[in-house]
């Protein structure tokens, strides 16, 4: 299989809200995740959560130093299922970037 984009440079627009930046496609078996980073290009320091609907965040709250890029460890090989989406929760409205790719099974 194809590994796809699944998020390039996504950006929260809320504060502390989940955002979703991907929905699995329906009918197939979900999608598995393949790379993640979460990034602070700001000059303070911040925090953010990754979700997979239904469950509680995968990336559990963490702080993200100004200038500096998570590489998301904890959900690599995490699979999204039919239907369901990647969501993003940061402190502050417009403050971190997610990129992911994975791949559609």
């Amino acid at each position: 299989m194809v590994d796809i984009t699944l998020a390039n440079g996504f950006v929260n627009t809320l504060a502390n809200t989940p955002e979703a930046v991907y929905a699995s496609p329906a009918g197939t078996n979900g999608t598995k995740i393949k790379a993640l980073t979460v990034t602070n290009p700001t000059t303070s320091n911040k925090t953010f959560k990754v979700f997979i609907s239904g469950t509680n965040s995968i990336i559990p709250l963490k702080p993200l130093i100004r200038n500096k890029t998570h590489t998301g460890y904890e959900i690599i090989g995490h699979l999204i299922p039919s239907g369901a989406t990647l969501s993003l929760e940061s402190s502050e409205a417009g403050s971190v970037q997610l990129t992911a790719t994975g791949e559609v099974i």
